[in-house]
């Protein structure tokens, strides 16, 4: 028969939170902790074994969980409508030793645990443990009987979870759920991918800040910034994205949450200009628009500029001077990418254009 024995263990030091990438998240970790709102079947098999890549437990939050995280599973929960939360854990295997810690309520998803939990159980022994109505106790060591009180939730509070495999043995578990006097959970919808810019003109060797936007609580990020330098960042919020060549670049995010993915994608977001150095105080001197089966190029002043199209190639299509609007005639090019690059006494203009149909 196994014992237990009640004692501390010393705190590991992290230099720094790993950072978001894609894939595979594992559910080891408290910042890849999925969103659960109905019963499940959870599967170990892809699990590490004790704690993930980041030490989410110490002595000031752990509670009764002694032994830190053993083969864990995080997973977060919210109410959506008020009342009494239970739930049972039980091992698809009898003969595991499963325990568990609850922290909260949140009013948002945490990405680190600042208290103990709210209930905890370390207790020895196999089979089913969990929160149930019948028990009275918050709290308990390797001497408990594997059962605390339920959860008096209101709506729009969230928790964590931890579910420990202390036998560490990959046996799967079922995460099954007592709700009662109207309590619901809510579910998470996956995020939709959003950012802002600090600025979309620069000039050769100028930076851009980007801010993710993303919905319903993401905890990884992709950018794609091709011409940028990172052409690709994991950080939530990328700074100084530096373009050193004139031109006009794409920038993407894939944004992921518990429920699933979503990508954005901005076409010529970052536009980077080269001029003669006497550029006038307003920067768009020229609109560019789509008008049936044209690109039709508008100045704001009546200064004689030039206007050159393009191919992916670099060979020009076509090349016309004004003081007025010009017209680039689309109907036979083929559907793909071209700049035009517009030239003033001031300024020199380039812009990726794409032609879909």
């Amino acid at each position: 028969m196994k014992h237990r024995y009640n004692f501390v263990l010393a705190a590991m030091v992290v230099a720094s939170v790993a950072q978001a990438q894609p894939g595979p998240f594992l559910q080891a970790d408290l910042q890849f902790a999925t969103i659960v709102c109905s019963d499940t079947l959870y599967s170990l098999a892809g699990q590490q074994t004790g704690m993930g890549d980041v030490d989410d437990l110490d002595v000031s939050n752990h509670g009764c969980q002694v032994g830190n995280e053993r083969q864990s599973a995080w997973m977060h929960f919210s109410a959506a409508t008020g009342g009494t939360i239970g739930f049972t854990i039980q091992p698809t295997i009898t003969a595991s030793d499963y325990d568990f810690a609850v922290w909260g309520p949140f009013s948002d998803v945490p990405q680190s645990l600042t208290s103990v939990p709210v209930r905890c159980s370390y207790a020895a022994g196999t089979g089913g443990t969990g929160l149930n109505s019948s028990s009275s106790d918050l709290s308990e060591g390797a001497g408990g009987d594997r059962f605390v009180r339920s959860l008096d939730v209101l709506s729009g509070e969230r928790y964590v979870l931890l579910v420990n495999n202390f036998s560490q043995n990959g046996i799967d578990f079922t995460l099954v759920w007592d709700l009662q006097d109207g309590a619901t959970l809510e579910c998470l919808p996956p995020t939709e991918a959003a950012f802002s810019i600090s600025e979309n003109l620069i000039q050769p060797g100028g930076t851009v800040d980007l801010v993710d936007l993303s919905t319903n609580f993401p905890y990884a990020w992709v950018w794609d910034l091709p011409g940028g330098s990172p052409a690709t960042s994991y950080d939530q919020n990328p700074q100084g994205v530096m373009y050193a060549d004139p031109g006009c670049y794409d920038v993407s995010l894939t944004a992921y949450n518990a429920a699933g993915e979503s990508t954005l994608s901005a076409v010529c977001l970052v536009q980077v200009e080269s001029t003669t150095g006497l550029r006038a105080s307003d920067q768009d001197h020229f609109q560019i628009t789509r008008q049936g089966e044209h690109w039709v190029i508008i100045p704001t002043s009546n200064a004689r500029y030039a206007a050159r199209l393009l191919d992916a190639t670099g060979r020009i299509i076509q090349q016309i001077r004004s003081r007025g609007i010009i017209e680039l005639v689309t109907t036979d090019l083929p559907v793909g990418a071209y700049l035009v690059v517009i030239e003033d006494p001031s300024t020199r203009i380039v812009r990726r254009l794409v032609k879909v149909e």
